[in-house]
């Protein structure tokens, strides 16, 4: 049998079935995204100084603001709709000046921020270079793909926990600053815009979480999916 004939063969036997195929195409898409947006997050806090990340977060949120006040506040989520209200009431300058703290906030996170950014970078390459390797048949493609998908999994849970201390950080340093503002346009006390707003973090922080775990389900699946066809060799197809 000549060498073409035995890789031939190979090729055919190592060949995915076709659900394996389209996880492989999902996960190289998703892989792909994380990468860039790794390498999008990491050049963001390394080429940028401080004044510029800072003017950048408040000029982002005054559009975003902006664009709340020239559609209504009815173009919000329901639950956003009572705060949106309530800041559309405050004077500009005290809107830029909460927008000036959460851009600081989010820089001071940069020790942080830069390994994450690298790490999920790496993992997304490890998941696009799995599944590439899976979908063109390589031999060991599965284990490599398999690989890529289980050390996503702890990184993906450290992202998690990393997320929810921020979320508290956050509310220290600029949600009180900003429940104090509101309250003074609000006529309330300030425990209550606090309580709001915490209410609201929660529930972005309860989403992610819910995407985040959701993530780390579906890579367990897939790399269980990938142990168990890596036990017997696979049938032609």
């Amino acid at each position: 049998m000549t060498d073409s004939q035995t890789d031939s063969g190979l090729l055919r036997r190592f060949r995915l079935p076709r659900y394996l195929q389209a996880l492989a195409v999902v996960i190289l898409c998703l892989g792909l995204f994380q990468l860039v947006l790794g390498l999008l997050e990491f050049n963001t806090a390394i080429l940028t100084d401080r004044a510029t990340f800072i003017s950048s977060v408040r000029d982002r949120q005054l559009s975003i603001f902006d664009q709340v006040a020239k559609d209504g506040v009815h173009t919000l989520a329901t639950p956003l709709r009572p705060l949106g209200q309530t800041l559309l009431r405050l004077p500009r300058p005290e809107v830029e000046k909460l927008f000036l703290l959460l851009g600081a906030e989010l820089y001071e996170r940069r020790s942080v921020t830069v390994p994450l950014a690298v790490l999920q970078a790496v993992l997304g390459f490890l998941l696009v270079t799995g599944s590439l390797a899976a979908l063109r048949n390589r031999l060991g493609g599965v284990a490599t793909w398999s690989w890529a998908c289980m050390v996503n999994i702890p990184a993906t849970l450290l992202n998690l926990v990393v997320m929810i201390v921020h979320s508290g950080r956050l509310m220290r340093h600029v949600g009180v600053p900003c429940a104090e503002a509101l309250a003074k346009v609000s006529q309330r006390p300030v425990a209550v815009e606090t309580t709001e707003l915490e209410s609201i973090l929660r529930m972005f922080t309860s989403l992610n979480t819910a995407l985040l775990a959701g993530w780390v389900l579906f890579l367990g699946v897939v790399t269980l999916l990938l142990q168990n066809r890596q036990g017997p060799p696979l049938e032609e197809e």
